[in-house]
């Protein structure tokens, strides 16, 4: 609808869509901003006292870093970092052409099909992400970035695929039924959620001094040491934050014993999201739990109402839905890469990054809005196009016809604030898988601490049965096996000497990236026909 008409864009600016981008548009920038607070809290205590890695920062730095008054940057002249940027724009343009035109030129395989085994392992293959299993592809950039990883974390995600692959296949061997991803109740969904919550309680057990002393401080206590004054800033603008957004959604229905946990369990997801980057570089997480799952576990749907449930699957769908690009680990990459270049400290760099995102913000609504109002929306997307816009009212319908054949609606709907809690009725099944995500993380970080030996980072459970290790496992067991034996034949200055090969990998791809887009648009503005569609990273 109002696709190709005039007044598309005017109708996209009227006023029966003003009260839903309010509600939904002021929730996101509070908790935007919450995660910049989070963040600044968080700074001192992963750069500084734990000395996280940061991957992907320290990735930057070696690729922009300058010498000698010299135009480009200094790994730019490494003959190394020039073979491998020019054998990925040899490797896409080959493909690239075929797709144009698959008479004239060859083609190279990434991606090859194995699924003729899955006559041999039945079971492993009927998990709808486990046909990755059987469809390996390799994304050369994603090879590379793993070499700057720890082993620890490249062999889990690697190993991440094939483990849940074996956990599902022997449940369903043994007759658990396991639900798929449309389901409040999923296993595989709650099991995700209980690993991010155990990374989160993990990353503030381990900063706890520091937090604790943050929090005195805050309101004005002595503390055992001095924490940096923009932290305790930070920290006053989060329970302000925090605040906002619990009467935000009482405003719009949502009672307060409801709306709290469901701030508090966002934040704690993108928290752990953020962690898991920092601590590992994993270059895309995409937990699929959304917090409507758990409250819906851990009250039942008794206690949370319809309406209740509504609001709830709205604002998860909305901020949970797709974590691939969370804004708060870019918020922690930002503040290490200040610090590190000491151009721009975290009291001056913050409220800049504030100011970027808020920006940032308007400026994709709009063109969103202008977007699909005018052209619709992308045929591509199934996922938003089905599970996303779907999810809410096609669990609501569930629900209200599970209360009502049970005669609980009427009940249900007159329940309101503290009496929730008071008739909850947890769905214990569910919640062990809830419990056993929480558990597997804390022992694997256990295991690490005290085993030295011990080869597994607990970001396996985060990782297993997702999208990302489907699409990028085999690359990054690659990239592990590639640093593994260089490590072993020529030690740590044969490692350091394969640097520049591995980023000039990455950025030649993703300069081809840039130059077939710049393509495909060209060739669509000049004769208003689709370009074949040939794409760098996958889909």
């Amino acid at each position: 609808r109002g696709r190709g008409s005039d007044d598309a864009l005017d109708r996209c600016h009227g006023p029966p869509g003003w009260p839903s981008i309010k509600l939904w548009g002021g929730l996101a920038v509070m908790l935007g901003l919450a995660s910049l607070c989070m963040m600044l809290i968080v700074h001192p205590q992963w750069s500084d006292r734990e000395l996280l890695p940061y991957p992907m920062a320290r990735f930057v730095e070696e690729l922009t870093e300058l010498r000698d008054n010299r135009p480009f940057p200094a790994i730019a002249y490494s003959r190394l970092f020039q073979l491998g940027f020019g054998l990925m724009v040899l490797l896409h343009l080959l493909n690239g052409l075929h797709v144009w035109f698959p008479a004239f030129f060859l083609h190279i395989p990434l991606r090859f099909d194995f699924t003729s085994l899955q006559v041999i392992l039945p079971h492993m293959a009927k998990s709808e992400q486990t046909a990755a299993l059987f469809n390996p592809r390799f994304v050369p950039s994603v090879i590379a970035f793993s070499f700057f990883l720890t082993s620890s974390v490249s062999l889990s995600v690697g190993l991440a695929m094939p483990l849940w692959a074996f956990v599902y296949g022997t449940l369903v061997a043994y007759g658990v039924t396991m639900q798929g991803r449309t389901s409040d109740f999923s296993q595989h969904n709650l099991s995700l959620a209980g690993a991010c919550l155990g990374i989160a309680l993990i990353s503030l057990y381990a900063g706890r001094r520091h937090y604790w002393d943050v929090t005195r401080g805050m309101v004005g206590l002595p503390t055992l040491s001095a924490p940096p004054r923009y932290c305790l800033w930070a920290a006053r603008f989060l329970i302000v934050l925090v605040t906002g957004c619990v009467l935000w959604l009482t405003q719009a229905g949502l009672d307060w014993v409801l709306a709290l946990p469901l701030i508090l369990l966002i934040l704690a997801d993108y928290l752990a999201i953020a962690r898991v980057n920092v601590e590992t570089g994993a270059i895309v997480v995409q937990p699929r739990w959304i917090t409507v799952s758990i409250l819906t576990t851990l009250y039942g749907i008794e206690a949370i109402g319809p309406t209740a449930y509504i609001i709830l699957s709205m604002a998860s769908v909305l901020q949970q839905i797709d974590l691939r690009e969370v804004v708060t680990a870019m918020f922690a990459n930002a503040l290490r890469l200040g610090q590190r270049t000491g151009q721009v400290a975290p009291p001056r760099l913050g409220p800049m990054l504030a100011g970027t995102f808020i920006m940032g913000g308007l400026v994709a609504l709009v063109m969103t809005l202008t977007l699909q109002y005018n052209f619709g929306l992308s045929p591509m997307d199934r996922h938003a196009r089905g599970f996303v816009s779907q999810f809410t009212l096609d669990r609501t319908t569930t629900h209200v016809a599970e209360l009502s054949s049970t005669g609980r609606l009427e009940n249900s709907m007159q329940l309101e604030g503290i009496n929730r809690i008071l008739h909850a009725q947890p769905v214990m099944d569910s919640a062990l898988w809830l419990g056993l995500g929480i558990v597997l993380v804390i022992l694997c970080a256990l295991a690490r601490l005290r085993l030295h030996w011990w080869p597994i980072h607990p970001v396996i459970f985060v990782f297993w049965g997702t999208w990302p290790a489907g699409i990028f496992g085999y690359s990054f067991l690659l990239g592990w096996l590639i640093k593994s034996a260089l490590v072993k034949c020529t030690g740590s200055k044969g490692y350091h000497q394969a640097k520049p090969l591995m980023i000039g990998i990455i950025a030649g791809e993703l300069t081809m990236s840039l130059v077939l887009v710049v393509i495909g648009a060209t060739y669509y503005l000049v004769t208003g026909l689709s370009p074949p569609l040939y794409t760098v990273f996958p889909e």
